[in-house]
């Protein structure tokens, strides 16, 4: 016989839902991470916020949804979420088709259209069509107004250093005879581009001295300064070599090629740097670092001290507090040429003599040079 299944046991205990874990209380730091993790993702080159959704899309879908863009009022008066709506279509459908989507742009009649689409159309134009690029900039100026072409420009650059330094000089005289500026210096040049047959072009002597030469003649001294500082003294001259501390990060080196200067080519280098207050201090004191030469340095330091003199107190200040011996910092502003200057940096340069131990008749002496 079996035995009665037993009834189940009462309690009059009270059940509850199991709780939910507590969420994560955030920080500021964790907002602030978020933050900049989404502004590397969307600043990577290519970056699409439509690009999970269209992947399923058809080419002909893409195309539809373009066409209803552009009669659509919030897609033309960029008004909200539909804000670069049509150029988040086009990026997808320019990754895909690429000729078929210059033909349709190329086929658009409102000239609104084409240049709200136009941003895209650069940014997404292929490194392997970078001719055919350069062609069409040349073409639809109007389209691409101060640098909105240099996504383009970049890429043809990039090309054309590829190919050396004909391709190179064939490329500036190109930009100069259409009056198109040379892109802002994210291109770069191949490691063994051989920056000492294009420095021998009459382009290069057309763009020198102006924002376009800087990037080319900081990939050069980054390959090989020597030539680049030799090239610069041979033209357009020894005046010209204090721009050599903006494609430098370090310019001890710099230092031992002023030494071998001569005294006039020395005088020529120092006058064109005393016009100057925008070079960082940290690059002057390993200018100075790299001077062997008594002489060549006794010059340096007189050049930091006229600027002190000129005005500029706090960064050149910084420099030259370099000299360990302050009877020299004091010597050499008491006695460097006096210059124009506009006095206000007087307090500070009255403290740090106070610091330097200068004597009453000195502080006094020092300053009086230094008042407007």
């Amino acid at each position: 016989m079996e035995s009665p299944t037993p009834a189940p046991l009462e309690t009059t205990r009270k059940t509850s839902p199991r709780a939910s874990p507590p969420r994560p209380v955030w920080t500021t730091d964790d907002f602030i991470k978020l933050a900049r993790d989404r502004a590397r993702i969307m600043g990577q080159p290519g970056y699409n916020p439509l690009a999970e959704t269209l992947a399923d899309w058809t080419d002909s879908e893409i195309i539809a949804a373009l066409d209803a863009c552009l009669t659509d009022p919030d897609v033309v008066l960029g008004a909200g979420s539909a804000e670069f709506l049509d150029g988040n279509l086009l990026d997808e459908w320019m990754r895909r088709d690429f000729d078929s989507a210059l033909a349709w742009f190329e086929k658009l009649e409102s000239r609104s259209a084409k240049s709200r689409l136009a941003v895209t159309l650069g940014n997404r134009w292929p490194a392997d069509k970078a001719d055919q690029g350069l062609a069409f900039l040349q073409a639809n100026r109007e389209l691409f107004p101060l640098s909105l072409g240099d996504s383009i420009l970049n890429k043809a650059f990039e090309a054309a250093a590829r190919r050396g330094p004909a391709a190179m000089e064939k490329m500036l005289k190109i930009l100069r005879e259409n009056e198109i500026d040379t892109p802002g210096g994210s291109w770069r040049f191949p490691p063994d581009f051989d920056f000492a047959t294009l420095s021998r072009s009459t382009e290069i002597k057309a763009i020198w001295g102006n924002s376009d030469s800087k990037a080319f003649l900081e990939q050069w001294v980054a390959q090989n300064s020597d030539q680049a500082f030799d090239w610069i003294l041979g033209y357009p001259g020894a005046d010209s070599l204090p721009l050599l501390f903006k494609c430098s990060q370090d310019c001890k080196w710099l230092g031992s090629k002023f030494e071998t200067l001569d005294a006039g080519q020395r005088a020529e280098f120092m006058d064109d740097l005393k016009s100057s207050n925008t070079i960082p201090p940290a690059l002057v004191a390993g200018f100075i670092e790299g001077i062997g030469d008594p002489i060549a340095l006794q010059g340096a330091y007189e050049m930091l001290a006229q600027n002190i003199l000129r005005g500029n107190v706090e960064d050149q200040m910084r420099v030259l507090e370099e000299i360990g011996d302050t009877a020299i910092r004091i010597s050499l502003l008491k006695n460097v040429p006096p210059a124009e200057t506009d006095g206000a940096g007087e307090p500070l340069l009255r403290q740090k003599l106070i610091d330097w131990k200068a004597s009453p008749e000195q502080i006094e002496s020092i300053v009086s040079r230094y008042k407007p």
